[in-house]
This record gives C-alpha cells, structure tokens and sequence, in this order.
C-alpha cells in the first residue's frame, strides 16, 4: 500500500515536471524574464537606465523592445543625444506612469508628446525611470544640467501620486547630495527592483523561482496569489482581472486622514523642498519649469478631481512662478459612465499604470494645455 502510494506520487511528479518542461516551451510569459540588467545602479541618484540598450522588457505579463539612447532615456532607438542642440529641447521626468513601463516607447504619453513635437523643431527628451520621486529629480537634473552640461529649454516635471510616499519614507541626500534609498522596511517589489546585482538575486528568491518555472502545480499557484493580491475585484470568465489594482496605501493619502497623518503632511513637505531646490537649479540656468499633475485609480475612485494632490501643486507652482498642469480630468467618468467605466479603459487590469488609452489621453490632454505658445 505504502509501496504503492509512493509510486504513484513519484509518477505524478514526474508529470508535473515534464508537463512545466512543455509550458516552458509552449506557454507565452511562462518563465519570467531574467532580472533586468538595463536597470542600473547610480552612484548620483540612486538607479538609472543603462545607455544604449536593445532589450527585452517585461512589465507583469507585458512585453515590448526597450530602447535607451546615449544619455540612458527610454527612446524610439538607441541614439546618440548631443549635450547642445540648436532645436529646442524639453526633458520629461517623473517615475514608472512617465517612463511608460509595459509598452513601446512610441506608444507612451511620453513618446506620443516627443512624436508631435517634434514637427514643431522641439527635441523631447524623457529621463523617468521606474519608482523616481522629487529627491530624485531634482539631483539627476542638477547632474545633467551641471555636470553634463545638457543643454535644456525646460523641464517638465510629472509629479506622481506615489511620490508622496517615496519621499516621506525611503529617499534622502547625504552629505555630498548623493541619492540613499532606506531598503528597510521598503516593500518587497523595491526590494526586488533595487537589487542590483542580478547575478545574486537571493537564495530565497532563487528558490521560489526555480520551483515555480518547473511545477504545473507551483506556477498555478504562484499565478493565483498574484492575481488575488492585485486586486480585489472579481474577474472574468477567462480569469482576467477586470479592474486596476486600488486600495494601495501609497496612493490613499489624497483622501486617507490617517494615512496623511501619517506620511502624507510629512511627504508633502519632503517633495516641496525638493521641487525648490530644483527650480533653483533651472533658474539659474535660465531654463522654464512646467508641473504636471494626474490620478491614479485609487483618485478616479474614491476622490475627487480636485483632488488634495491637485490643490497642493496647484498652490505650489502659484507661490513659485511655475506652470501648473492639471491632467486629472479627463481620467474621470463621462457623463452618463460609472468610475469602474473609466478605470477599465484608462488603466491596465490589475495594475494602477495607463493602459494605451490612458497614455493617449494622457499625450493629448498635455498637448491641448501646452500650447503653440509654449513652443
């Protein structure tokens, strides 16, 4: 009996494994991609993307070709970008929403401004990278600006949702204004992302992988918990999650009175400071500021659209002879639509970034409030 039982668990093994060997080879998004290398470390403003890169980019169960140029940009190719131009030239910044993870450049709000732009002789440059904050920003355009000596007409600055907790909580300067990241207590996927070293990614974390890339049993369930952790709205017939990922405390401050009370006033402050310190480098190179403000799900639905974060940099930028841009409108409800309605064709499921129509509402709306004026 005993004999027989073991027999037949070591047959179901065998299957398992021979049956993950198959989904390895037939099954599309079956093995994660390895850690991605073009993400690198910078001894300046913490990490960057490497320059001149040709890669395979995964974001969840999305692919795309990322190209980076010479200056480490997420690009349409992997080009060369001159410190001086005699075209205008205006940098983007902002965090993961800006940088466009999950899709082409060319199909990013960040892409589709540098495509109409560009007819208009104006160079658009985009230096965002994934889970940056104002720490950030502000140091990586004082090294380009100062260092590199780039030469740039304005900078505009995507100032995220998250921002506010990335600045109360994990980044700061040290003393010679080089970018610290506090790793404790930092969530798992920063964790992950900030382990640079690739070629040691942790025995736990090797572990877990190997098992999950050769177990039918082990992937299902891997992908279940993933699925019941991004959401907390039913799916689906077919499985796939039909609403964005909400409820994140990093994006519940705008309405939270504790979780403002908590890091909210805190972050606020930090980024405030942060963003002066900025508009003093580009005023001291004669280069214009533009803040463009958006939502995440969690504002679409539970907030308003004149949203505490809108208020804040709204009453910032007046205090501080910025421009001010205010994008959380068009992600709210048409007349007549329901919030779910907006979030499903403004943002990916089970995620809290732009879907493809979230990021051409995004380039189109920026495009009508900047004006050939600005031009």
């Amino acid at each position: 009996m005993v004999r027989n039982l073991l027999l037949s668990l070591f047959a179901l093994l065998v299957a398992d494994l021979l049956l993950a060997q198959v989904g390895k080879q037939f099954v599309g998004g079956w093995t994660p991609l390895p850690p991605a290398s073009y993400r690198i470390q910078s001894s300046i403003y913490h990490h960057d993307l490497a320059p001149l890169i040709d890669a395979a980019a995964a974001w969840g169960p999305r692919r795309h070709i990322l190209h980076t140029n010479s200056l480490g940009f997420k690009d349409a190719t992997a080009r060369k970008v001159t410190a001086l131009t005699s075209h205008r030239r205006v940098l983007l910044i902002g965090d993961s929403f800006t940088e466009g993870v999950g899709f082409p450049y060319e199909s990013t709000f960040a892409g589709r401004i540098a495509s109409a732009l560009n007819s208009e002789n104006t160079e658009v440059l985009n230096a965002a990278v994934v889970s940056y904050s104002p720490t950030i920003y502000y140091r990586k355009v004082k090294y380009l600006v100062e260092e590199k000596r780039l030469h740039l007409d304005e900078v505009v600055v995507f100032l995220d949702i998250s921002d506010i907790a990335d600045e109360a909580l994990f980044y700061d300067l040290d003393h010679d204004e080089s970018v610290i990241f506090h790793m404790e207590g930092a969530p798992d996927w920063a964790q992950a992302l900030f382990r640079f070293n690739a070629a040691d990614p942790g025995p736990n974390r090797t572990l877990r992988s190997t098992v999950r890339n050769n177990s039918v049993v082990a992937h299902l369930a891997s992908d279940l918990r993933v699925r019941r952790q991004r959401s907390r709205f039913e799916t689906d017939a077919d499985g796939e999650l039909r609403l964005p990922l909400v409820d994140r405390p990093r994006a519940t401050w705008t309405y939270d009175a504790s979780v403002m009370q908590d890091y909210g006033e805190r972050g606020l402050k930090r980024a405030a400071e942060r963003m002066r310190q900025l508009k003093g480098v580009l005023d001291g190179h004669g280069i214009d500021m533009t803040v463009v403000v958006y939502p995440w799900p969690d504002q679409v639905l539970y907030d308003r659209a004149d949203s505490k974060h809108v208020e804040y940099w709204r009453m910032w930028c007046a205090r501080n002879d910025v421009r001010f841009m205010d994008l959380f409108p068009p992600f709210f409800p048409l007349a007549g639509e329901t919030s779910e309605d907006a979030l499903r064709r403004y943002f990916l499921p089970g995620d809290v970034h732009f879907s493809a129509v979230g990021h051409a509402t995004m380039a189109e709306a920026f495009l009508a409030s900047y004006g050939p004026h600005q031009i």
